[in-house]
C-alpha cells in the first residue's frame, strides 16, 4: 500500500447562527459518514442547479435522527443522524472575514440532559474502565 492511510469517517464544521459557537461534527458510523456524504452531494448539486442563488451562500442545517429495526433483533433499533437543509445564509453571515477574533462560546456551555436509562450508563462506565 502506497501513501497515507485513509482514516474512515467524516467530519463536518457547524455553527450557530445564535450563539456564534462552532462545533465539528465528527463521526467514523457508517451512518453518521452516509449523512455527512449526502449533505454535502446536496449541497453541491443544489450549487450545479442553482448558482445564481447559490453562490457565495452557505446552508443552514437541522440535525436530526432516523431510525429502523436492526434484521438481528440482539442489535435492536439503529439510530442515524440525518442533515436537513431548511435555508440558505450568505457566507459572509457565517465566515468571520473581519480579522477579529471569532466569536467566542459563552463562559457557562449548556448542559444537555442523559436520557439514558441506570443500566445503559453503568454500562458506558464499565466499557470506559476498561479502556
Amino acid at each position: 500500500m502506497t501513501g497515507s492511510p485513509r482514516i474512515p469517517g467524516a467530519r463536518a464544521p457547524l455553527k450557530d447562527l445564535k450563539t456564534g459557537a462552532e462545533y465539528t461534527y465528527s463521526t467514523s458510523s457508517v451512518g453518521g459518514t452516509r449523512a455527512v456524504k449526502h449533505l454535502v452531494a446536496t449541497y453541491a448539486w443544489q450549487l450545479r442547479a442553482a448558482p445564481e442563488t447559490t453562490t457565495g451562500h452557505l446552508p443552514v442545517v437541522e440535525i436530526g435522527a432516523r431510525s429502523y429495526k436492526h434484521a438481528d433483533r440482539k442489535r435492536g433499533t439503529i439510530y442515524n443522524p440525518i442533515f436537513v437543509g431548511v435555508d440558505w445564509v450568505p457566507a459572509s453571515a457565517v465566515l468571520d472575514k473581519s480579522g477579529t477574533e471569532a466569536a467566542k462560546p459563552p463562559a457557562e456551555m449548556p448542559v444537555f440532559p442523559d436520557y439514558r436509562t441506570p443500566k445503559d450508563k453503568s454500562k458506558a462506565r464499565a466499557r470506559r474502565a476498561t479502556l
